[in-house]
């Protein structure tokens, strides 16, 4: 969720004077001269007091780019594993991510509140934000040059990397940089007030297509070190190829290996209630030479009034964690060079 980067100001020195004005201003309900739209973006606060409409006119013109990162969505399907007594289904659940940037505050700090006044008769508060266009519009388009300047090294080690992993993670790092610049670019089209202000050099639907196409080229072996449930195996193999890796074999030549190991306590009953914990560890190795490129834990903990459910709440949680995060995990593993 976006937050409002509020700076430092005096707002009675921004105004000295105008909220004791009698007659009604003209920006208060319509457009102010001093501010035309062709220069500026406006937004109207009102309240019981004058940090409120200040507050909610920033609030208000704020709004128009929430709603930009809103259209902003990446759909995903998430395959959970549900039981209800003895009967066991699959629940497909589609989750919405938004691509917020933190450079989002970085525009906002731009915003500034022209303008307050108060109502003699009714006592309410008014306030004018403003953000100029041009100078919001120039900071878009230098970040945005940043982002395809990233965008070109980062495509040109993906081709010329022999390394596997850094190469995924250079192509992952130009698609996120892409996205970002998407992101940036709705921003222009509302500042500049213009459709196709700065079309995009890279398709980013080919992008991810490549690199799509470039993680299927990794191959990679699932193993498993440690597994009190005997079912780990399976759940790793789902998970490299949900992950969009192909599955390798110690009979063949995989690029990596993924080792995993489920470590647990003894389940302990408490209130009713019996409680499952533990530890669960990826490492990923390469086998020729034999190197760790990378090692990561995740706490396990489940819970269930029959002791026979929590093995298998278990699982399902383990699936969950590595359905998610196994890709963005080996990928960060490439590290940044």
């Amino acid at each position: 969720m976006m937050r409002l980067v509020l700076a430092t100001l005096s707002v009675a020195v921004l105004c000295a004077g105008c909220s004791h004005q009698a007659q009604k201003p003209d920006w208060v309900a319509g457009q102010p001269g001093a501010y035309p739209a062709s220069r500026y973006l406006l937004g109207r606060g009102e309240g019981a007091n004058q940090q409120q409409a200040v507050d909610r006119a920033r609030a208000e013109l704020a709004k128009i780019f929430r709603v930009a990162i809103t259209d902003e969505t990446v759909d995903t399907q998430t395959v959970t594993t549900t039981r209800k007594g003895r009967k066991k289904g699959r629940e497909q659940q589609s989750e919405a991510t938004r691509t917020v940037t933190t450079w989002t505050d970085e525009l906002l700090e731009g915003i500034e509140v022209a303008r307050v006044w108060r109502d003699p008769q009714t006592r309410r508060h008014y306030a004018l934000a403003v953000l100029a266009r041009a100078p919001s519009a120039q900071n878009l388009r230098r970040r945005m040059q940043q982002l395809d300047m990233q965008t070109e090294q980062d495509l040109t080690r993906a081709r010329e990397d022999a390394d596997p992993l850094r190469r995924i993670g250079a192509m992952d790092r130009a698609l996120e940089a892409q996205r970002q610049r998407q992101s940036l670019q709705q921003y222009l089209t509302i500042v500049e007030a213009a459709d196709n202000s700065a079309p995009p050099i890279w398709n980013e639907t080919q992008l991810r297509s490549e690199f799509t196409q470039a993680l299927r080229h990794v191959h990679i072996d699932a193993l498993v070190s440690d597994d009190p449930t005997g079912k780990l195996q399976t759940v790793l193999a789902g998970a490299v190829v949900g992950a969009g890796f192909t599955l390798g074999s110690s009979d063949q030549e995989t690029d990596y290996v993924a080792r995993a190991a489920l470590q647990l306590h003894e389940l302990v009953e408490r209130g009713g209630w019996y409680w499952l914990r533990g530890t669960l560890e990826l490492e990923l190795t390469e086998p020729r030479p034999e190197r760790v490129r990378g090692l990561r834990r995740w706490t396990i903990k489940v819970s269930a009034q029959q002791p026979q459910l929590t093995q298998q709440r278990l699982l399902d949680q383990v699936n969950t964690i590595l359905q998610k995060e196994l890709r963005p995990t080996i990928i960060g593993f490439a590290g940044g060079t």
